[in-house]
């Protein structure tokens, strides 16, 4: 999927440099990311299963970069993590 087809919104264009990704990473995405319907708009995924076989050491550092389009724009695109466990008050039995 060519990335030339796409404008990119000032919102996505501050997360493609605070997350050091390059136009060409963009295009990975949008081309082997799980596609969903997002409201209005388009969700690409990366995900482990959707890596290419052989390209996994590669691409490993843009697993979990979603990437979010409407129409022929990229709305947005940040990185969705694993949530870590609370580091608050520990529960206890009284």
């Amino acid at each position: 999927m060519p990335i030339k087809r796409y404008r990119i919104s000032p919102h996505a264009a501050r997360e493609l440099t605070a997350l050091r990704l390059t136009i060409g990473d963009v295009a990975v995405i949008l081309r082997w990311g799980e596609k969903r319907s997002a409201g209005n708009g388009t969700s690409y995924l990366l995900k482990q299963w959707c890596i290419p076989q052989g390209q996994e050491k590669k691409l490993r550092r843009l697993l979990g970069i979603e990437v979010v389009t409407s129409g022929r724009r990229i709305e947005r695109i940040c990185h969705l993590r694993k949530k870590k466990p609370s580091r608050g008050k520990e529960e206890t039995d009284d």
